[in-house]
């Protein structure tokens, strides 16, 4: 059963990249969560309407896991039947005004399909379409039994897709919800669109208006246009759309900051071709891609042979459903914040950023508390940028890092140590650009390799080894009482362990024994002095 077919016809869209695709007629898939939604729907209301970016999506042929349906009346209670029937969860969006959510897993519940359900205007389907926010998303096919439907397009948001623009629905798009300036970007980059003239303009008149969405909106905006592929082309578009400087100031301020040699670009062109740099080594890692060029396959060659390592720890969520190699994207945008508040110029015109990776850290965890992500979020994020240069110094090329530096990187920095060795790949080629020397660029990548190897493959060896003695067996041993000085004799004894230095519990005890007698001398000399 063919559930909501479209009588559009094949058409040629302007697709992304300017590729040429067929856009089918609407229709659902069957055997598909989104298939049996809208058989239920149409089973329970005479009248159904999906709107939207459901209908969008499907013109352009691309997969999409939120639908939006218009009912004539009751359309919180039909959210609430469809969250029942399908054992999802149901949430009032707007109770005043009748507006429901239904969240109904799907794919094992590794994955959700959001359903929003709201009534139609009194005044007509016609001006609610009219009040939605592009006229790409202002188009409604009629859900029907028999599987036909029109498409109902009141302001030409088929020929905008044809054409590969985006544009305003009205002049108080803007206005009536302010988190539709960051959606323009964020859909022009996702869908490979170009914002029209006048709708550009209407973005830069109203962009102080942002500060008005509230703080979560705005997040979640920005996630989606900076945690995903194509982020350096969407900063540099928010920039050209006058939004950077009120989404992300610390951003902006980084525009026209020169920096002195080795550096190829200012801040912010060097910030955006490490973005550049980081979506291309994701791209190799998580979809398998194709190196562009002598340098990426040079690093491909070495690095590949932890792909599938990689690829599982990218993929892990840190919170919120926000994964890794998400926020490596965002610390490629981060990292050198506190260069805006810290440039200096030295008598003999060379350019210094002391402590800029300090200050930076500070900037990022008060704009990522600003924004509303959790804790856990913000103190990876501002600890990652706080620590983004550490790599470099244990994988210059001419020199050979200590095991205790090894053990004690890893030690400080935990899994996001993987992070780090990754975004300092990236964060050289765009320090260097074209001027980067192939023979350094291969010692890095064979020393970054080398410090992978310790954490994935031999990680009791150097990284986290097992510990030959716990704080119990030293206070018993040696006396001691519980406090912080126990546990740095412990911490001691196992930097010696994995440089080592120790090799079995007598040796540990041993040299536990030896440091804690001379502290308790250097304590007794303190005293007498």
């Amino acid at each position: 059963m063919t559930v909501a077919r479209g009588e559009i016809g094949s058409v040629g869209a302007s697709a992304p990249r300017g590729r040429r695709v067929v856009i089918p007629s609407l229709w659902v898939d069957p055997g598909t969560l989104a298939f049996d939604v809208l058989r239920f729907a149409i089973e329970r209301r005479q009248d159904v309407w999906l709107v939207g970016g459901a209908v969008r999506d499907r013109l352009l042929q691309r997969e999409t896991h939120d639908l939006d349906f218009l009912v004539r009346a009751d359309a919180a209670e039909l959210a609430r039947q469809l969250a029942d029937h399908f054992k999802g969860k149901f949430y009032w969006l707007d109770e005043a005004r009748d507006y429901g959510r239904a969240l109904l897993p799907e794919e094992g519940g590794h994955r959700l399909l959001i359903v929003d359900v709201a009534p139609v205007r009194p005044s007509g389907l016609d001006d609610d379409l009219r009040a939605r926010d592009f006229t790409v998303n202002a188009m409604a096919v009629r859900v029907r039994p028999e599987g036909s439907g029109d498409l109902i397009d009141p302001l030409g948001g088929l020929e905008d897709l044809r054409r590969g623009i985006l544009r305003l629905a009205s002049e108080q798009a803007l206005s009536a919800d302010p988190i539709r300036l960051l959606r323009a970007p964020r859909l022009a980059s996702e869908l490979g669109l170009r914002i029209a003239a006048e709708t550009a303009r209407s973005i830069r008149r109203d962009a102080h208006l942002l500060r008005l969405a509230s703080a979560e909106r705005v997040r979640d905006e920005l996630w989606r246009m900076i945690g995903r592929p194509g982020c350096a082309s969407a900063v540099r578009l928010l920039h050209y759309l006058d939004l950077l400087a009120v989404a992300l100031p610390e951003a902006a301020a980084l525009v026209g900051i020169e920096q002195g040699p080795p550096h190829h670009w200012d801040v912010f062109e060097h910030t955006l071709q490490a973005m550049a740099a980081v979506d291309r080594l994701l791209s190799l890692i998580l979809s398998g891609g194709r190196p562009k060029d002598a340098v990426e396959s040079l690093m491909w060659d070495f690095l590949s042979r932890h792909a599938g390592s990689l690829r599982a720890h990218l993929l892990v969520s840190v919170g919120h459903g926000r994964r890794r190699a998400g926020w490596l994207r965002w610390l490629a945008l981060t990292h050198d914040w506190g260069k805006a508040r810290t440039r200096q110029v030295e008598p003999d015109g060379r350019i210094r950023f002391l402590r800029h990776d300090r200050v930076g850290a500070q900037l990022v965890r008060d704009r990522l508390n600003a924004l509303r992500f959790s804790r856990g979020e913000v103190a990876r994020l501002s600890r990652m940028v706080r620590h983004h240069m550490r790599p470099l110094s244990l994988t210059r090329p001419g020199t050979q890092p200590s095991g205790r530096a090894v053990y004690r990187f890893f030690r400080d920095m935990e899994d996001a140590g993987v992070d780090l060795l990754l975004f300092a790949l990236a964060d050289s080629r765009a320090t260097f650009g074209p001027d980067l020397s192939l023979e350094d660029w291969r010692a890095q990548v064979d020393q970054t390799v080398s410090l992978l190897t310790d954490w994935f493959d031999r990680p009791t060896e150097s990284v986290r080894p097992v510990p030959l003695l716990d704080g119990r067996l030293l206070m018993e041993r040696l006396g001691m009482a519980p406090g912080p000085e126990l546990g740095r004799l412990l911490e001691a004894v196992r930097e010696a362990q994995a440089v080592g230095e120790v090799r079995s519990r007598e040796e540990a005890l041993a040299l536990a024994r030896r440091l804690y007698r001379q502290r308790q001398s250097k304590q007794e000399s303190d005293r007498e002095t």
